[in-house]
């Protein structure tokens, strides 16, 4: 790994920590990312987020916020967030739309689109 981005990376993740209380991260295994499909699955349409994800070093990310937020005492929390592209950030329905397929969805209980990031976050964008 560049001592460069290392570095960059402890800077954010102090600076985070000086901000922020609590920062909270999905519950997700990067392994599962980076594992290359064999050829009997097919195309490995996958492979260029791979290695954006070997460039960023998105663990080291993580352990660099989780060790500067350990060391000023605040919250390194990580959540499960199964279902929340799926419920509506507007009146908790659910969605009508594949959160797969598309990046805005629309609620089948109230009929509001939303940008599903938006949903995981702050709020609509739409």
């Amino acid at each position: 790994m560049s001592g460069r981005r290392l570095e960059q990376y402890r800077i954010f993740a102090v600076k985070a920590a000086r901000e922020y209380d609590t920062v909270i991260f999905e519950e997700f295994d990067l392994r599962a990312v980076r594992r290359k499909k064999r050829p009997e699955q097919g195309v490995d349409a996958e492979s260029g987020l791979r290695n954006f994800m070997t460039i960023a070093s998105v663990s080291i990310l993580r352990r660099e916020i989780k060790r500067a937020f350990d060391a000023a005492g605040k919250l390194f929390i990580k959540d499960h967030s199964s279902g929340t592209t799926r419920a509506c950030p507007f009146c908790g329905g659910t969605t009508e739309s594949d959160p797969k397929a598309s990046i805005l969805l629309s609620c089948g209980n109230c009929k509001k689109v939303y940008d599903q990031d938006w949903a995981k976050s702050e709020g609509p964008l739409v």
